[in-house]
């Protein structure tokens, strides 16, 4: 019997149990990290935007946002349309190769992930805290694994960068 509510197919019930644990696991953690940046009025996606921002010293290629979020580079136009309204972002075309088009956080964006990013990171560290060391280590190698498999399964190079 399958329970998970968007499959009709029949799965083993131990991968359907972790399928729904995963989705279950995945959800409860967004929810939390959505209502803590409440707060700031930002999406989870837009702290991810700012994120990749703050860790990189130049201004970021689009494309280069989207591969580290692991986004499609259009679904990208849109949020950083938002984002831009929202005075969090500027976006400018490169000056080597006008193809390109570079972000960097305005110091809006920058304040707001100054401000908003060790609520979430102790949201984070809050409900991980229930697991020691060894599982820690031990849950990062098994999602590793899971997301290769999954990134390989749809034909996407992902390698692992400095701001992870």
């Amino acid at each position: 019997m399958t329970s998970t509510i968007f499959y009709d197919m029949e799965l083993p019930q131990q991968v359907n149990r972790i399928w729904r644990l995963l989705r279950q696991t995945r959800d409860t953690f967004l929810k939390k990290v959505q209502g803590a940046l409440a707060e700031w009025d930002l999406s989870v996606a837009e702290i991810g935007v700012l994120s990749v921002l703050h860790h990189r010293p130049q201004p970021v290629v689009v494309t280069d946002i989207a591969r580290l979020l692991m986004e499609k580079p259009q679904t990208m136009v849109g949020m950083l349309d938002r984002m831009e309204s929202k005075g969090l972002v500027q976006r400018f075309r490169d000056q080597q190769d006008r193809r390109l088009v570079r972000v960097e956080a305005t110091e809006k964006g920058k304040r707001l992930y100054e401000s908003a990013s060790p609520t979430v990171d102790n949201d984070i560290e809050r409900l991980l805290s229930v697991l020691n060391a060894g599982e820690l280590n031990q849950l990062e190698g098994m999602l590793e694994k899971l997301r290769s498999s999954g990134l390989e399964a749809l034909g996407i190079e992902y390698r692992r960068v400095e701001t992870e």
